[in-house]
């Protein structure tokens, strides 16, 4: 996938993955979850996922 295609990382993106990992973890979030990471990520106004390493 190139980076053209890569859909931002919104405030209700990042809403919905915590609202199915809160479900899955009995209403909390882990730290260092994809969840928590996506919340940082809109909370600091970054639009893109930053590279993976490896990947």
């Amino acid at each position: 996938m190139s980076k053209s295609q890569i859909a931002p990382m919104t405030r209700e993106a990042a809403t919905r993955i915590a609202k199915v990992t809160a479900i899955q973890h009995g209403g909390k979030i882990p730290e260092k979850s994809f969840a928590s990471r996506a919340d940082a990520r809109v909370q600091r106004g970054a639009t893109t996922p930053p590279p993976t390493k490896g990947k």
